[in-house]
């Protein structure tokens, strides 16, 4: 690739710069966006190859490097953050995240470039300072078809490794493991019938190359790393189950290699183990099934569960299942997948939940990432579901809330002006699980539902005769109407923060707010519309 780095040095490559910058611009256009940009990653650090559009605005230009560990692109590709973001400041990952104020990135539309082995080599992103609520997840087939293009494209032409990335790659590994320099966040498990959350999967997020959990998990076993690297993770997991919460189950992933290995009576020592499930991985045959009974039986009489994963995929076959005897079975995502328009996997899933009936197990069903797949799940008799659709992995810090409230939680308000007269609107006003408001440009509430109502403990008319402003707690008042004036002079199209509210009998109820400014024709403010989310308990967990 031929660019300039801004040093005067330009890397001669095989792929003009110009090709890059056309196709750069497509989907800067295609998206309504400001910038977008291509970078690669190596040693931690992405390196911003080409830059397309108001480069200012971003504060990035063609050379510039950036760490990758509290970078957007490290999160999309784990799973953390969807590649489609309309609003930062809706986000509760990227409002928090200093890179979002770093760079001044409202909105954002990231794709990872993937090498031929799957192995993600750099970014093809694009972004606005202003939050951007026309973008969708259906942008994102023509940017993934850019991405590829861009993969190929960015390969080298023979099929010989990199030594020297690689001798880095691998001594990058090592410091992770010794240091123990990794995330842990945790992924829901939900009642299909209800939302509530009754299960939360243990995952690891690693802060270099390759990123992805399953090849960093690949290299670290090729380097003898692998079970010191899983039992650190069960580790960390351990010390932070008191500030998970206490009515929900915690999954953690091991390989059977790693739980023969493993000293449980230690391990467990200050924890409640009832409340601990042993996922079992495995992408390889298990040599010794007595063994492996034996641990498990030890695991059992502590009071611990086990699951069998990836359950229709891979070496996880029947067979498997009867030797292990589990409690949960973790029905694979490839089944999952397109489950609702494809009658074969609804009948393996329905053949699954009945064998799992039948072993006196749970089937889970993993990789929901769409509300069709949730009703073929259900429809199939499968009770349990996590996925994407239902709730992205966080760390503990950010709560657990029942499916649908998270994504509501993560998703920008609608804006339309319109939607008040809507009846899709006044269906979701009734019936949303979360409190919501229409709120006058006075602060009046011109219109609260029944969520909201039973949150803070007021009657519809109590409500209508207030306004936010007395109801908020005086110590958060003046940020509130900070921000909310930013929205009338047009600073900022919405805002989101953690707020205290005086309820009706005295008492103080954390909310996490949401507000959206509905402007009318001619684009005068007419109203705002609220969510509140109670974060209530969060906040006295974290107290």
């Amino acid at each position: 690739m031929s660019v300039d780095r801004g040093d005067g040095v330009v890397a001669d490559d095989a792929i003009p710069v110009e090709l890059i910058q056309n196709l750069l611009e497509f989907v800067r256009h295609r998206l309504g966006l400001d910038t977008a940009w291509l970078s690669s990653f190596h040693g931690g650090i992405q390196t911003f190859e080409v830059v397309d559009g108001n480069a200012a605005a971003l504060g990035r230009w063609p050379g510039d490097r950036a760490s990758l560990s509290e970078s957007y692109g490290v999160r999309v590709i784990d799973g953390r953050l969807p590649s489609v973001i309309p609003d930062t400041s809706a986000n509760q990952i990227t409002a928090m995240l200093p890179v979002t104020r770093e760079w001044n990135l409202g909105a954002y539309v990231g794709v990872p470039v993937m090498d031929a082995d799957g192995t993600p080599m750099g970014m093809l992103c694009a972004a606005s300072d202003e939050p951007k609520p026309q973008l969708a997840d259906a942008d994102l087939r023509t940017v993934r078809q850019v991405a590829e293009l861009l993969g190929t494209l960015m390969r080298p032409s023979d099929d010989e490794p990199d030594a020297g990335s690689a001798v880095d790659q691998h001594r990058a590994i090592r410091r992770v493991v010794a240091e123990r320099d990794f995330e842990v966040v945790f992924q829901p498990m939900h009642d299909v019938a209800t939302g509530k959350v009754l299960g939360l999967e243990a995952l690891a997020r690693f802060p270099c190359e390759p990123f992805r959990p399953d090849l960093f998990f690949e290299e670290a076993g090729r380097l003898g790393l692998g079970i010191e690297l899983e039992t650190a993770i069960v580790e960390r997991v351990i010390t932070l189950m008191r500030q998970l919460p206490a009515d929900v189950f915690v999954s953690i992933n091991i390989s059977p290699a790693a739980a023969l290995k493993a000293s449980w009576s230690t391990l467990l020592n200050d924890v409640d183990p009832s409340r601990l499930v042993l996922e079992i991985t495995e992408h390889d045959a298990v040599p010794n099934y007595g063994a492996l009974d034996d641990v498990l039986e030890t695991c059992r009489l502590l009071g611990m569960r086990v699951a069998v994963d990836d359950v229709g995929a891979g070496f996880a076959s029947f067979s498997h299942v009867l030797e292990l005897a589990p409690d949960f079975l973790k029905i694979d995502k490839s089944i999952t997948r397109n489950i609702d328009v494809d009658d074969a996997r609804r009948r393996l899933a329905h053949a699954i939940a009945e064998f799992a009936g039948q072993i006196g197990a749970v089937a889970i069903a993993e990789g929901v990432e769409t509300q069709g797949e949730l009703d073929a799940l259900s429809a199939a008799g499968i009770t349990w579901a996590q996925g994407f659709y239902l709730g992205r992995p966080r760390p503990y810090t950010h709560g657990f809330p029942p499916a649908g409230v998270a994504a509501a939680r993560d998703a920008p308000l609608p804006t339309a002006v319109d939607l008040l007269g809507e009846r899709r609107f006044e269906l979701a006003l009734a019936h949303s699980p979360i409190g919501m408001a229409v709120v006058g440009l006075d602060g009046k509430f011109l219109r609260t539902n029944r969520a909201l109502r039973s949150m803070l403990g007021y009657g519809r008319r109590a409500l209508a005769s207030r306004t936010f402003q007395d109801i908020t707690h005086p110590d958060d008042l003046n940020t509130d109407l900070s921000l909310l004036n930013d929205c009338l002079e047009g600073r900022r199209r919405s805002y989101r923060i953690d707020k205290r509210y005086l309820a009706a009998d005295g008492r103080v109820v954390w909310g996490a707010l949401t507000v959206v400014l509905v402007r009318a024709p001619r684009d005068q403010p007419q109203c705002f519309i609220s969510q509140i989310i109670d974060i209530t308990a969060d906040r006295t967990r974290e107290a």
